[in-house]
C-alpha cells in the first residue's frame, strides 16, 4: 500500500512539473510574440514617419532644403559630442532630430538607432536600424548592434545567429568580440562543446588581453563543468602498473637507508584503488587504497637475503577531501587526507612482516594570485608506530613526525605542459629512541616539459641537508639528487615512462655514504567503471 501510494504521489509530483514547464515554456513563447509585434508597430511607425518627412523635404525649394541640411548636419555634431562624452541620452535626442531633418541621410538614422541601443530602447533600436539596412554604415557594426539588441532582449538564438555571422566574417574588430558573446550565449544554453568553439576562436584572433583573460577562465569553468558531468558517471576508477629497475645501491629503508653496496635488478609492481564517495561542482570526497611491492634478485639474476631484506611492501588507505572555495576575488583549492599506512620487511629475504604503521593527516592550500603562477602550502603529521627489534631503546623508530612544505608554480606556456616548480621543506621527526630523531632540510627545483610530439618530459634536481642531532654518532648527511625522465601515453588507458635518477650522500658516517644510480621503466594501465 506504502509502495502504490509513493508512486501515486510521484506520478502527480512529475504531473505537476510537466504542466509547470509547459507553461513556463507557453509564456516565453507569448512573450516573444509581444516583443516581435511591438517591433513590428515600431518599424511601422518610423517607416510612416520617415516616408512623411521625405515627402515633406520633398516639397521644399533647393535652397531650403540645403538649409535644412545644413541644419541637420549641427545636430549631429552636437549629437556625436555628445556620443564621445557617454551621454547617450542627449546624443539620441539630436541625432532624432538631425534624421527628421535630413530623412535621406541613412548614417544619421544609424547612429539614432545605435543611441537608442545605448539607452535601453532595444525593440524601437532595432526597428530603427531596420530601416537602414543596406546603407552606407559599415554593415558588419550594424549587424553588431542588431545582435546586441536581440542578446538584451534574451532573444537568445537570434543573437547567437549574428554573431556567428560576424565570427565568419574573420573581422579584426568585430569577430572576436562576437565570438566571445556567442559563447557566453552558448554556456548558459549548456552547449558547452559550442561555447569552448567560440572561446577558443577568441583567444586564437583576439588582440585585447582583457578578452583573452576572460575567455580562459570560462573555458576553465567549462571543463570544470564537463568533468563534473563526465565524473558523475564514474563510480570508481582504478590503476595497475608494473616494471624493471637498475638500482646500483639498494638501501635498506629500516635503518634509515643503511647502504648494502649492492646492485640489483628490482621488479616494481602495484596498484590503487579510488572511490568518489561525494562529489559536488567544488568538493569531492574519496577512499583509496594502495598497495606497492617489489621483488630483488643481484646482478646475476639470482637470489641474494642481504637484497630481498630491503623490498618494501607498502600498504594505504586514505581518504582525501578536496575544495574549491573564493575569498575575496581568489581562488583557493584546499585538501585534507587521513591516512594509514604499514610497511612490511623481511630480516634475511624470507617471509615479510609489518614493521612500521603510520596513521596522519595531509593538508595542502594552493592559490594563484598573478597570471600562470601558483603558491602551494603543504602540512603533513604522521604518527608512526615501529614494531621493529632493536638492541637498544636508542634505536626505537617510533616517532611523530612533522612535514612542512611550500612550492612555487610558473607555467610557461598557455597549454599548461612547460612549467617551473620550485620546493622548500622542512621534515622534523621526534623519535623514541634518540639515534632515530632528525631534522631534514629539501630544497628542490622541477622542470616539466614537452620533450618532442609524443613524450612528456620531467627533470629535478635536489638538495638534502640531514642531521640527528641527539644520535650517539651526532650523524650528518647531505644529499643531492638529478633525474631525468620522459613518459607518453599510448592510448586512453595506457602509459609508459623511463627514469634515470643520480643519488650521491655524503655521510660524517662511513657506512651511511654512498652513490647509486637508478634507471626504471614502468607501465601503467588505468580505467574507470562507469554507470550504464
Amino acid at each position: 500500500m506504502k509502495t502504490l501510494l509513493l508512486i501515486f504521489l510521484l506520478a502527480a509530483e512529475v504531473f505537476a512539473l510537466g504542466q509547470q514547464v509547459t507553461k513556463n515554456e507557453t509564456q516565453v513563447r507569448i512573450n516573444d510574440r509581444i516583443q516581435e509585434q511591438n517591433r513590428l508597430n515600431f518599424e511601422t511607425q518610423e517607416a510612416l514617419k520617415r516616408e512623411q518627412q521625405q515627402q515633406q523635404l520633398e516639397l521644399k525649394s533647393d535652397q531650403e532644403k540645403e538649409k535644412i541640411k545644413q541644419l541637420a548636419v549641427q545636430k549631429a555634431r552636437q549629437a556625436f559630442q555628445y556620443y564621445r562624452k557617454a551621454n547617450y541620452k542627449a546624443a539620441t535626442q539630436f541625432f532624432e532630430a538631425a534624421a527628421s531633418l535630413d530623412p535621406e541621410n541613412d548614417l544619421y538614422f544609424y547612429q539614432y538607432g545605435v543611441c537608442l541601443y545605448k539607452i535601453g530602447n532595444y525593440n524601437k533600436s532595432l526597428a530603427v536600424l531596420s530601416l537602414v539596412e543596406g546603407g552606407d554604415q559599415n554593415p558588419l557594426e550594424h549587424k553588431y548592434y542588431v545582435a546586441l539588441n536581440h542578446l538584451k532582449l534574451n532573444e537568445l538564438e537570434k543573437s547567437v545567429s549574428n554573431f556567428n555571422d560576424l565570427k565568419a566574417e574573420n573581422d579584426k574588430r568585430f569577430s572576436p568580440t562576437s565570438a566571445f558573446f556567442a559563447g557566453n550565449i552558448e554556456f548558459q544554453r549548456n552547449k558547452y562543446r559550442e561555447s569552448r568553439e567560440h572561446f577558443q576562436y577568441v583567444l586564437d584572433n583576439s588582440s585585447d588581453p582583457k578578452l583573452d583573460r576572460e575567455s580562459e577562465l570560462k573555458l576553465e569553468e567549462i571543463d570544470r563543468i564537463e568533468n563534473y558531468l563526465e565524473s558523475q558517471k564514474e563510480i570508481f576508477r582504478y590503476a595497475f602498473y608494473i616494471g624493471p629497475q637498475y638500482d646500483g645501491n639498494a638501501l635498506n629503508i629500516s635503518t634509515q637507508n643503511l647502504a648494502t653496496n649492492s646492485e640489483a635488478y628490482r621488479l616494481m609492481y602495484g596498484g590503487f584503488f579510488t572511490y568518489n564517495t561525494y562529489r559536488t561542482m567544488k568538493s569531492l570526497y574519496s577512499l583509496e587504497l594502495g598497495y606497492n611491492d617489489m621483488y630483488s634478485v643481484d646482478k646475476n639474476f639470482k637470489s641474494d637475503s642481504t637484497i630481498q631484506s630491503v623490498d618494501p611492501l607498502q600498504l594505504s588507505i586514505r581518504l582525501p577531501m578536496k575544495h574549491q572555495w573564493k575569498l575575496i576575488s581568489t581562488d583557493f583549492f584546499s585538501g585534507v587526507s587521513p591516512y594509514y599506512t604499514t610497511l612490511s620487511m623481511s630480516d634475511s629475504g624470507g617471509v615479510r612482516k609489518q614493521i612500521l604503521s603510520s596513521a596522519g593527516l595531509t593538508a595542502d592550500l594552493t592559490w594563484s594570485v598573478k597570471n600562470n603562477w601558483a603558491h602551494i602550502l603543504r602540512l603533513d603529521y604522521a604518527s608512526d608506530n615501529s614494531t621493529l627489534q632493536v638492541s637498544s631503546d636508542d634505536d626505537k623508530q617510533s616517532s611523530k613526525r612533522t612535514v612542512l612544505g611550500y612550492n612555487l608554480l610558473k607555467m610557461l606556456n598557455p597549454r599548461g605542459d612547460k612549467s617551473i616548480l620550485g620546493d622548500i621543506s622542512y621534515v622534523q621527526n621526534s623519535a623514541v629512541g634518540k639515534n632515530s630523531s632528525y631534522n631534514k632540510y629539501i630544497l628542490g627545483l622541477s622542470y616539466n616539459f614537452p620533450w618532442s610530439a609524443k613524450y612528456r618530459g620531467s627533470s629535478k634536481l635536489e638538495y638534502i641537508d640531514l642531521k640527528y642531532p641527539h644520535s650517539s654518532t651526532a650523524r650528518k648527511d647531505s644529499m643531492v639528487i638529478a633525474s631525468l625522465g620522459a613518459s607518453q601515453d599510448l592510448s586512453r588507458n595506457k602509459n609508459i615512462s623511463l627514469n634515470i635518477g643520480y643519488n650521491l650522500n655524503n655521510s660524517n658516517i662511513d657506512s651511511y655514504k654512498y652513490n647509486k644510480l637508478m634507471i626504471g621503466f614502468l607501465f601503467t594501465y588505468s580505467g574507470l567503471y562507469l554507470k550504464k
